[in-house]
């Protein structure tokens, strides 16, 4: 496992870089500020190093200059300010393999990363990619052997999805289901483009969806087996935990700001206004026409809110669940799921949202990835589990009581 090294004076900043590429399966050290990344770098192996061009003290151009002297080889990719070109020639000129300017998504982080990951060059002047970028920096169009090598990507990803089709088939004709299905006509899994569903509401017919790491809220239409994209909404100020449609408004929870965010229901998701979470993780939201219901998954609370100008607090209650995920209210009962336990849990709605029941569904437990969502659409479950590209309609009536509250 590949361990990066992020060096930013800011700590929500390393804390957002760190949940972004621990969730795809490296190891994270950080550092806020340039001694201390030179610091950790002395005392043990550093794979890659991701760090800001604008720090008090030693600033990341600094940092880099040093870092140099000592550990030629290990990748660098500078994080420079929006237009700020000279930095980012700069940090080249010093070593720097790539530069990665803010504004930057998550895809573009990855691709950096897996880039240099891949291939690590004795020397950081002979890496391509920082070839490229200088060219780039230069006004110079990429060279016909790069552009080959980026169109052979899509060739080999078309490869492996053949292989993958291909296996997918050998399965199910040898008869092997993840899922138990009694009812086909219920229990069904959409293949979904992204994988990293973090909400689910449906309104109006059409199943709205969010994804915390591609900073996206998308819609679709349930089309028998398939679920049709209608459009998608990219908001690269956001990485949505969860939300609620409320009336003319969306309201998105945002842990890595520690904010809940109302946008007006328009065709940009136009920002009509920012509060303070309650707690420090706020992680899904629901609306029941009347209240916007909210969770923390670090104080384990569930908090009922005013529609007022300022989401005033009214009722907190405690949560049943370690890494709650989700809120759904009906006419009788409240419900929660928990990411980690990926039970879901049946609320009285009393003065104390009291747990009357827990329940497990079959093949939940099966896999790594969390429970990360679900809601309820009459009498079928809809779910999203992190890391997988797919949204699972199952009957109520899989619903397995368990033992244990």
């Amino acid at each position: 496992m590949s361990k990066i090294l992020v060096v930013d004076d800011e700590a929500d900043m390393r804390k957002a870089l760190r949940m972004v590429l621990t969730h795809n399966g490296y190891q994270v050290e950080e550092a806020p500020d340039g001694s201390a990344a030179l610091g950790l770098l002395q005392k043990g192996v550093i794979d890659l190093v991701l760090m800001d061009s604008r720090m008090p003290g030693m600033d990341g151009l600094q940092t880099l200059r040093r870092l140099r002297q000592t550990h030629k080889s290990v990748p660098v990719i500078m994080v420079t300010g929006y237009g700020s070109e000279d930095a980012a020639k700069e940090s080249l000129q010093l070593g720097a393999n790539h530069y990665l300017a803010k504004p930057f998504d998550n895809k573009q982080l990855l691709e950096a990363v897996k880039k240099l990951l891949i291939v690590r060059p004795v020397h950081p002047e002979k890496s391509l990619l920082r070839t490229e970028l200088f060219q780039k920096l230069a006004g110079v169009k990429t060279a016909p052997a790069a552009e080959m090598a980026e169109e052979e990507e899509p060739q080999t990803s078309l490869k492996w999805r053949i292989i993958s089709v291909l296996a997918a088939v050998c399965l199910i004709a040898a008869g092997i289901f993840i899922w138990k299905v009694g009812f086909p006509e219920v229990n069904s899994d959409f293949a979904i483009p992204h994988s990293h569903t973090s909400g689910l509401v449906w309104r109006q017919g059409e199943l709205w969806a969010s994804d915390w790491f591609d900073q996206t809220i998308y819609r679709y239409q349930l089309n028998g087996s398939k679920l049709l994209p209608v459009k998608s909404y990219h908001l690269p100020d956001s990485h949505v935990t969860g939300f609620a449609i409320a009336g003319d408004y969306f309201y998105i929870c945002d842990s890595w700001k520690k904010q809940i965010v109302k946008r007006r229901f328009d065709e940009d998701l136009t920002l009509a206004g920012k509060y303070s979470s309650p707690a420090e993780q706020p992680s899904c939201l629901f609306w029941d026409e009347k209240y916007l219901w909210s969770c923390d998954s670090q104080s384990h609370r569930i908090y009922r809110h005013l529609m007022d100008d300022n989401l005033t607090v009214v009722d907190s209650f405690p949560s049943p669940a370690n890494s709650p995920v989700a809120l759904y209210k009906d006419d009788q009962y409240m419900w929660s799921a928990d990411a980690d336990t990926r039970k879901i849990y049946r609320h009285e709605l009393d003065s104390k949202l009291s747990v009357i029941a827990s329940y497990s569904l079959p093949g939940l437990n099966e896999g790594q990835q969390p429970l990360s969502t679900f809601v309820r659409l009459k009498q079928n479950i809809w779910l999203a589990r992190d890391g997988m590209n797919s949204v699972s309609r199952r009957g109520q009536e899989n619903l397995k009581l368990s033992t244990d509250k």
